[in-house]
């Protein structure tokens, strides 16, 4: 890691200039970090100095204001706080995230909630069954998982105080501005980090006297996480290889391979598959991407997902598509890829359908058009009567943070009439119909 008096702010900026671009092609939704720690750590000036930095860049960036000076109860840091601070911080964050905010920045966030929950328990402010409760509730994968990264700053007691007190003409001391509880407070968040780290993606960061050297630090610290995850790795393959699996397609004819040719190709593409940052594929013409495609059914029906008019899909691929999908970001070194890459399928149409229940998928085949940067492996995704009836005529994830998704549930008869995409036709001239 370079000293801090060698980083060039410039350069810097052009690395998040640089940056914004990888994240507005490729990001699905805003990049969101939290910051929270003990009371005057240096947070909230980080948190105005990042704004204007990453907004510098031209990121569009949103701050979440911490909560607590909003709150209308009367006792800080009791139980009913925490929650209201809590919800009213969650309401905000899955109104914003899907947006067309680049970068989603919370001021105390669901970490924070965690910190004051074991605060509040030590201080006997909630029962055992209260705390399992709540925290169970703020570990929710859905919105849990929504935090991309945590950034921790701790300070010493004494040091919090004079900072408090610094620009005062007399000093003050507050039920959570004094010593003994700051000294609780950093206990508590001592064993949240303990207890937590595997459920979030944690920075340690400790604010120095130089404001300006510490958060220029942090910044450095911020580029190549935020990269690795508008950018992560995707599996690939040589393009030759693909090619011959499938039969040497010629031309802007669609192959595909049925299930047991499927099967066979994606045992023999396990040793040859390898990660490649999605951005580096993109611009890489001698390999493909392996994109794992779940096609919702029900009751012999599909779901026809229609693209909004306004996205430039439609140009491109058509109105309609049958199938839902993903980039593959890896398999654990099975001897094959259909397991790991069903199941990953089966995480992404239940995050953009918005479907909760178990998904079984089934392999369908391989579908492949010539010249194209992706392979797509097809699978049936079953939903049961009664998730089918509620995915009906609704408006699902956004794609891309800009445009919607809907469906309707049609027979495979009337899907002829329909603009469908390329591999969504071939899936239906080369299959019969779902169970």
């Amino acid at each position: 890691m370079r000293a801090v008096s060698q980083l060039d702010p410039s350069q810097l900026l052009d690395e998040a200039r640089s940056l914004l671009g990888v994240l507005r092609r490729q990001a699905r939704r805003a990049f969101v970090l939290e910051l929270t720690g003990t009371p005057k750590a240096g947070k909230t000036t980080s948190v105005n100095v990042l704004e204007r930095f990453f907004s510098k860049a031209g990121f569009r960036v949103h701050v979440l204001k911490e909560r607590a000076g909003e709150c209308p109860l009367l006792m800080k840091g009791h139980f009913f706080f925490n929650a209201w601070t809590t919800c009213s911080m969650l309401a905000e964050v899955l109104e914003r995230v899907e947006t067309d905010v680049d970068l989603l920045i919370l001021d105390r966030g669901f970490f924070d909630a965690l910190v004051w929950l074991e605060l509040q328990l030590e201080r006997g402010q909630v029962t055992d069954e209260e705390h399992k409760a709540f925290r169970e509730f703020v570990l929710l994968e859905r919105w849990r998982r929504l935090v991309d990264l945590t950034v921790v700053t701790s300070v010493d007691p004494e040091i919090a105080v004079q900072r408090e007190n610094l620009h005062l003409i007399v000093p003050r001391e507050g039920s959570m501005m004094n010593k003994d509880a700051l000294l609780d407070f950093n206990g508590a968040l001592e064993r949240a980090e303990k207890a937590y780290e595997n459920e979030f993606n944690l920075l340690r960061f400790h604010s120095e006297a130089d404001v300006k050297q510490s958060n220029t630090e942090l910044v450095h610290e911020l580029l190549p996480r935020i990269r690795r995850w508008a950018d992560p790795e995707i599996l690939v393959l040589p393009r030759d290889l693909v090619d011959a699996a499938m039969g040497g397609a010629i031309g802007d004819h669609t192959a595909f391979l049925d299930v047991e040719a499927a099967r066979d190709a994606l045992a023999r593409w396990a040793a040859a598959v390898r990660p490649m940052p999605r951005s580096e594929a993109e611009a890489d013409g001698s390999v493909v991407q392996l994109v794992g495609c779940g096609v919702p059914t029900c009751e012999g029906s599909f779901f026809a997902l229609r693209r909004s008019l306004k996205d430039e899909k439609v140009r491109q691929y058509g109105e309609y598509t049958l199938w839902k999908g993903c980039h593959i970001a890896g398999f654990g070194g099975s001897s094959s890829l259909e397991a790991p890459i069903a199941a990953q399928v089966a995480q992404r149409v239940r995050e953009d359908l918005y479907v909760a229940e178990k998904l079984e998928p089934t392999l369908l085949g391989l579908a492949w058009t010539p010249g194209e940067a992706h392979v797509g492996i097809l699978f049936e995704v079953p939903v049961s009567p009664a998730v089918g009836r509620s995915m009906e005529q609704k408006e699902y994830r956004k794609q891309g943070r800009y445009e919607t998704l809907s469906g309707k549930k049609r027979a495979r008869a009337e899907l002829a009439t329909l603009g469908l995409e390329r591999w969504s036709h071939a899936y239906l001239d080369h299959t019969k119909p779902p169970s």
